[in-house]
Order: C-alpha cells, then sequence, then structure tokens
C-alpha cells in the first residue's frame, strides 16, 4: 500500500485549520512536552547518584532513601513514565490533530489528566526511594502510585482516541496505525503485568516472565511504536519523498505509481560503483529485474543471490535435520 502524506482532497469541508488544530494542542502537548524535560533532569540526577552510591557505598552513608538499590530503579522509572512515555504522547497527540486534520478534544481535561499522571509518579518514585518498590523491573512503583497512573493514563487515551474518531481526514496516514496499537497495547501489559504481580501475586518463576514479557513490551512495541510513528511523518517530511511500499494485491494503477516513487531507491550499476571494490550484491528472491534491482547488477559478477538461495536451502535443511533428531534444545535466558 502506499501511505502518502494526507491530502486537502480527503479532508472535510469542516476541517480545521492548521492554526486552530496547533492551538488545540498547545496546552496539553506543552505541559506533556515540559514534565518530559523535567523528568529527564530528574531521572538524570537519580542516575548520577545511584552511580556514586554503587562506586562509593559510604557517600551518604546511614540515609536509606539514597541507596543505589533505591536510586537506580527511581531513576529508571521516573525517565520511562516520566520522560519517555509522556514525550510520546505529546508527540502521539499532536500527530492524530495533525494527521486527523481536527482540533485536540478536551484539551483542558486533557492536561487535567497529565497532571494527575506526574503527581502518580512522583508518588511512585518517592514510594521507591521510601522503600516500597515492588522488585520488578519497570514495574517497581507501589500500588498506591500504580493504580492512580492507570486511571490517568486512561483518561489520556480515551480523549486521544476520541479524537481520533473525529477526524475529519478519514484516510489514516501510517503513522497513526503505530499510535494507535501503543495506545491499546500499552494499558493491556500494565493492567495484566500489574494484575498478576501485584494482585493475584503469581508465584516465583511466573513473576519473572511476567515481568520480563511487560519490560520487552513497553520497550519494543509501545515506545518503538510511538517511535515509528514520529520517523514515518518526519522522513518523508525531511527527504520530501511521499512513503510508499509495494505489495502483491497492488491494483496496476497503485503499482505504476509507487513504481514512479520507488525507482530512486533502486539498486544500479551506478549506486554499486560508489561501493568499496569487494563488495557483493545479494537478495533473499524473488527479485524483479528493473524495478528494485537492475537486470546487470543482479545478473553481474559482484551478485551472490543463487549462491545465498543455495545456502539458505541447505541451512534450513541442517536445522530440520538436527531438529529431528532432537540435537538441538531450546535455552531460557
Amino acid at each position: 500500500m502506499t501511505a502518502a502524506q494526507p491530502s486537502s482532497q480527503n479532508a472535510c469541508a469542516t476541517a480545521p485549520s492548521v492554526a486552530e488544530v496547533e492551538a488545540s494542542c498547545r496546552l496539553p502537548v506543552l505541559f506533556l512536552a515540559f514534565s518530559g524535560a523535567a523528568w529527564l533532569l530528574t531521572g538524570v540526577v537519580l542516575a548520577l547518584l545511584a552511580s556514586v552510591q554503587l562506586y562509593n557505598p559510604t557517600f551518604m552513608e546511614g540515609c536509606a532513601w539514597v541507596t543505589y538499590g533505591r536510586l537506580r530503579p527511581a531513576a529508571i522509572n521516573a525517565l520511562t513514565y516520566g520522560f519517555a512515555l509522556q514525550s510520546a504522547f505529546a508527540l502521539a497527540l499532536w500527530l492524530i490533530a495533525r494527521l486527523g486534520r481536527v482540533e485536540l478534544s478536551a484539551p483542558l481535561g486533557l492536561t487535567i489528566a497529565t497532571k494527575f499522571w506526574n503527581i502518580a509518579v512522583t508518588v511512585g518514585v518517592f514510594g521507591i526511594l521510601a522503600g516500597d518498590a515492588t522488585g520488578f523491573d519497570l514495574l517497581e512503583f507501589p500500588l498506591y502510585a500504580a493504580l492512580p497512573l492507570f486511571a490517568s493514563y486512561a483518561c489520556i487515551a480515551a480523549w486521544a482516541l476520541v479524537t481520533l474518531h473525529r477526524r475529519t481526514e478519514r484516510e489514516l496516514y501510517v503513522s497513526l496505525w503505530f499510535v494507535l496499537a501503543a495506545l491499546l497495547w500499552f494499558p493491556w501489559i500494565l493492567s495484566t503485568a500489574q494484575g498478576l504481580l501485584l494482585v493475584w501475586q503469581v508465584p516465583g518463576v511466573v513473576q519473572a516472565i511476567v515481568a520480563g514479557w511487560f519490560g520487552n513490551n513497553l520497550l519494543q512495541i509501545v515506545l518503538i511504536g510511538f517511535a515509528l510513528a514520529v520517523l514515518f511523518y518526519f522522513v518523508p517530511k525531511t527527504v520530501n519523498r511521499p512513503l510508499a511500499w509495494m505489495s502483491m494485491g497492488d491494483s496496476e494503477a497503485d503499482r505504476s505509481e509507487k513504481i514512479a516513487a520507488l525507482t530512486p531507491y533502486a539498486v544500479t550499476s551506478d549506486l554499486m560503483k560508489l561501493t568499496v571494490a569487494d563488495s557483493i550484491f545479494m537478495h533473499c528472491l524473488p527479485a524483479h529485474r528493473g524495478e528494485e534491482v537492475s537486470a546487470e547488477v543482479i545478473d553481474g559478477e559482484k551478485s551472490v543471490v543463487w549462491r545465498q538461495a543455495f545456502h539458505r536451502r541447505t541451512t534450513i535443511q541442517s536445522i530440520l535435520y538436527h531438529l529431528v533428531r532432537g540435537d538441538l534444545k531450546g535455552y531460557t535466558h
């Protein structure tokens, strides 16, 4: 499919102006941005204190609040919930309004919700420093901070989804898909992990699995999802080219349009001349000669695509052989 920047032809006649959209975003987005910057500074200070405490255990000796075991999780959670997620929320709200060509719903309510989010993060950080941490990575906030944190997020996400529903630009740009996925994924993993670890208190081995599952989902799906949304918006703007990719189900009209957009990125002999002398061309196949790669490159002396395909076949055969024999064992880490 093609994910070109939304055009004015798709927007409704009642779409607000860019100035009106930006004005509706100003209060909650700027509050989130400045709050994120403040938490970034706080997290860095806590991390520096943790480093000092690690290498000099006598530093502020006798004060339990500044021990390494409390400073480190306090710093990590301050950076994660105070800085990273708030910055992601700010960009997500702005992208929804900007790409949807719609004024942000309830900007004052969003600002109040973000204030409660910051209060919950503050309570959580102080709870960790006071010794009430749960002991689970990225979930150290005690329950009395975790519950209002989740409630605050529910309000933020609800108004974000209402804004998305009210958009005048009905076609969803690819960035909004990543934003929507991250907005819906975060409350699920947070509520599931907190429910299992803090409410039902599953046994030891399962605790480690749940905590690891939450941490990986938070970092690799939620935060990276927000980051991809930003990249898919700003990269085409920066290079002044529409974002496009090919699909086997494309119509002939779409295919022609996308080939024209992607042609400058094809691997040609001129491009290969810019590489080092012993460079090679690889491709997982099948390849479309004359589109993604020129015939003189894929059939040329620098091409190793057939050797690559042969090695892939033998590698798969070897893995299947050893799996059937039981030679390969799984492992945990």
